[in-house]
């Protein structure tokens, strides 16, 4: 059954009506190749608002294989496409699982979901919690002073002082992508190189990633941090930085560092070493504590697994859409390497 409606759009979007021999599922997919983003990107026009005359757009030349072979294209691009939407959608289960598991393990500690009415609770300044865990404040879990990073002009010089950008803690990722060399005089930042272990807090950034914590797992003395971060080093016979990091996670302790945040209408909130110092965490026996890492350490892993298989399947779309739409390959071939009917 095909239900249709009325749409109306505005004057910033052109609607194109196609004749019989161009395929519309074929023709959005031929407008996405770089070619002609870049076209588009290329003849924009005006200043304030700039966009594409519609005269330009209906002059503009595009190839026009058979209608089957159009179809065939089309249907070879969208099979790749539903893969990933698939694969998409795990990976926001996987994360909205771990959200959900870690709310039942801090407040349950590491029981099964059905044996979690037999665990004796107690009532804290965090809410619930095993009547058997203590509730800390991070600043007695320190093995030394919080410190902010240092930020310097970034360079195109290989020597420079490799240091993460923000996205590395947003997106809990150290690879290089998320780092820049800049000119820090390395005698003046010796003591902010990141050993294994260390936490990250984001101590200035958007409303939704101000608090935001990552562990650190990469080698010694790959890269420094920035200022807009804070590290901290726990004591590590007390509370494992694995668990620690995914207790700063929570909703709960983000809650508390978006709640305790400074800063004037339109500018970064911030959160200050005090606030990361008084923040409140339950510190169970460290078995437990293991076991809630260990569970966490599980699920990031999916959601990296599913993450590398995204990037894999997106950069064979942009690829197929590549070749396919220049003819450098024909879609026959391609479609019997993936074995797509």
């Amino acid at each position: 059954m095909v239900t249709t409606f009325d749409v109306a759009i505005n004057q910033d979007l052109t609607a194109l009506v196609l004749n019989e021999r161009l395929d519309a599922r074929f023709a959005a997919y031929l407008l996405k190749a770089e070619r002609y983003q870049r076209w588009f990107r290329e003849n924009k026009r005006g200043t304030t608002i700039k966009g594409v005359p519609r005269q330009d757009v209906l002059n503009l030349q595009i190839p026009l294989p058979p209608l089957p072979e159009q179809r065939a294209i089309a249907h070879v691009l969208r099979t790749v496409q539903r893969a990933k939407e698939a694969t998409e959608q795990v990976i926001a289960e996987a994360r909205e699982l771990k959200k959900s598991l870690m709310r039942h393990l801090f407040t349950y500690g590491p029981v099964p979901v059905e044996e979690a009415d037999k665990v004796r609770l107690k009532e804290t300044e965090i809410g619930p919690v095993p009547e058997h865990w203590e509730v800390r404040a991070v600043r007695t879990l320190l093995r030394e002073p919080l410190k902010n990073g240092h930020s310097a002009r970034e360079t195109l010089n290989p020597d420079g002082v490799r240091t993460l950008t923000l996205s590395a803690v947003t997106y809990n990722d150290f690879s290089p992508s998320n780092t820049k060399l800049t000119v820090a005089d390395p005698n003046k930042v010796r003591d902010l190189w990141l050993k294994p272990g260390d936490i990250l807090v984001e101590r200035a950034n958007t409303i939704e990633f101000v608090g935001l914590s990552a562990l650190y797992k990469g080698p010694e003395n790959y890269a420094i941090y920035p200022d807009l971060m804070i590290r901290v080093r726990c004591r590590e016979e007390e509370v494992i930085p694995g668990y620690l990091v995914e207790y700063l996670r929570t909703d709960r302790c983000r809650k508390y560092f978006r709640d305790n945040a400074s800063g004037t209408a339109g500018s970064m909130p911030k959160i200050s070493q005090g606030v990361v110092e008084q923040a409140l965490i339950p510190i169970p026996s460290f078995g437990e504590q293991r076991r809630i890492a260990t569970t966490s350490e599980q699920l990031d892993d999916k959601v990296r697994s599913e993450q590398a298989r995204l990037a894999s399947l997106d950069a064979l779309f942009q690829s197929l859409l590549h070749h396919l739409m220049t003819g450098k390959v024909r879609v026959n071939q391609i479609a019997q390497s993936l074995g797509v009917e």
